[in-house]
This record gives structure tokens, C-alpha cells and sequence, in this order.
């Protein structure tokens, strides 16, 4: 409708292209719930309802998607999408989004946050900028889910060193060798989040039990951790205390797990 309405052909940007790029809308962001537009001036604005119009005049990409067989619409790139939103959502839900851009299933995922780093260096300070650096230090490729972001986020933000991202694990009796959200392989932690379509059905769960099972059999131990554990203040403090005594207890046995994660031998 807004494309349709509009005197000319409208850049969707800001929560829209994240939608339209299939990357995560950040949580209590300051955007309200409109069709997103932007234009670099004023005067070429269109007063459309429903549609809210910004004015971004930074160097800014333009990528164009087919919504269906009949209909194309422009939208802000990835690169430029993250400059914007970084003045409308928290530090933190900005590596979020910079994490999902460089999923391992994401092509040029690593291209874009090099681009971004080059384009956030060239421009003037400002908080999004500063919110924009902050969250490129603690981005980490091949994170596969919103929650797995904020969950590492949680334990770096409680003094936990950052956990390793989607290592793999090998069986060293059956050879098999499975992704594991987060771990820490020299202590032989692993912590998984349960939220996922994997997660469902009656064949996956059975997977994944299996899967869990094997790799507590070798002495590690496996976190599961849900929405439910990251919906509060108080599930999130309980969480990271949890997480802490186990912490504690492996690094009181002093073993040594990692032999388990080929990478690290």
C-alpha cells in the first residue's frame, strides 16, 4: 500500500528491511509499529498513512527484493539498516542483529561486517556510532539464533569469559560429531538453547536427547537453557548463578576435555 500510494518508488528501511531481510526486529526498540521509510530529503517525502519517513542522507546501499511474482521493492542493505537502528535500540540488541547477518547459513556474512567496521570508522561520533562499535567488539560469527546471542551477552555482562560459538564436538568412541550452541571446552561445559524448530518433534527431540546423552557420558556437562530461563530479571540472575556453581565445580576436578573439540587439539 505504501509503495502503491507514493509519488515515487520508496526505500523501506529501519525495522522494515530488517523484516523484509529476514534478520530479528530488536527488542524495545523506540520505533513505532509503522512501514518505514527513507528518503534524503524532506521535499521528497510522500504523507501516506500507516508510513513514517526519515530523513538519512549517510552513504547508504539499496538493494532490490521480490515480495512475489508481480512486485519488487527497494530496501536499505544490511550494512545500512545496522547504521540506522543504531540510534533506536540498546547496544546490546544491535549485536543481535549483527550476529544473524553473519549466521553460518548467510552468504557474505563476514563481508558485511568488514564493510560495516570500514563505514562505522569513517563516520562522525554519535551514540548510535558509539552503540555500533560497542556491538561489532562483541559480535560473533556463526551464532544461529537471537536467543543464543543474548544468552552469551547475559554471561559476558556477568563477568563469564565469552563461551565458544557453534564448536563441534567429537564422540571419540563412535566418531560422531555434532554443533554445539556454546561452550567452554577446556572445562567441558556446553549450553544449549531449547527454542529452536530443531527442538520439536518427536524425531528431533529423540536426536538431540540422544546427542545430549553422549556427550554427558564423557564426563561434560550440558546446560539447557529456554525462554523461560531469559523472561526475568530474577529467571536471568538465577540463571547465571547456576551456571556459575557449574563453572566452579569443573574447574575444581582440573580435567582436561579438549581432546573432545578437534579444533583445540
Amino acid at each position: 500500500m505504501t509503495q502503491q500510494r507514493s509519488r515515487k518508488q520508496p526505500v523501506f528501511g529501519l525495522i522494515t528491511a530488517l523484516k523484509l531481510l529476514m534478520l530479528p526486529v530488536p527488542r524495545n526498540h523506540s520505533l513505532n509499529n509503522n512501514v518505514h521509510v527513507c528518503s534524503p530529503t524532506k521535499t521528497k517525502r510522500s504523507c501516506v498513512k500507516g508510513t513514517t519517513y526519515h530523513t538519512f542522507v549517510a552513504a547508504s546501499s539499496i538493494k532490490e527484493i521480490r515480495i512475489d511474482d508481480e512486485t519488487t521493492v527497494l530496501i536499505t542493505d544490511e550494512i545500512t539498516t545496522c547504521v540506522q537502528m543504531a540510534s533506536f535500540c540498546s547496544k546490546e540488541e544491535l549485536v543481535v542483529i549483527l550476529d544473524a547477518i553473519s549466521q553460518r547459513h548467510r552468504s557474505r556474512g563476514t563481508e558485511c561486517i568488514q564493510e560495516l567496521r570500514r563505514r562505522v570508522s569513517e563516520l562522525r561520533s554519535s551514540r548510535g556510532i558509539r552503540n555500533l562499535r560497542w556491538a561489532l567488539q562483541h559480535t560473533v560469527p556463526k551464532t544461529d539464533s537471537p536467543m543464543e546471542t543474548r544468552v552469551r551477552l547475559l554471561l559476558e555482562g556477568s563477568g563469564f569469559p565469552r563461551p565458544a560459538v557453534n564448536e563441534i564436538f567429537v564422540d571419540p568412541v563412535t566418531g560422531e560429531n555434532w554443533h554445539v550452541d556454546m561452550s567452554y571446552p577446556k572445562l567441558g561445559i556446553v549450553i544449549e538453547y531449547q527454542g529452536r524448530a530443531w527442538h520439536t518433534g518427536k524425531r528431533h527431540i529423540q536426536l538431540d536427547s540422544n546427542r545430549i546423552l553422549k556427550i554427558q557420558g564423557h564426563g561434560c556437562e550440558v546446560l539447557t537453557i529456554d525462554k523461560e530461563h531469559m523472561r526475568t530479571e530474577h529467571s536471568r540472575r538465577e540463571l547465571v548463578g547456576i551456571i556459575r556453581r557449574v563453572v566452579e565445580r569443573k574447574q575444581k576436578r582440573n580435567a582436561d576435555f579438549l581432546s573432545f573439540f578437534p579444533q583445540y587439539r
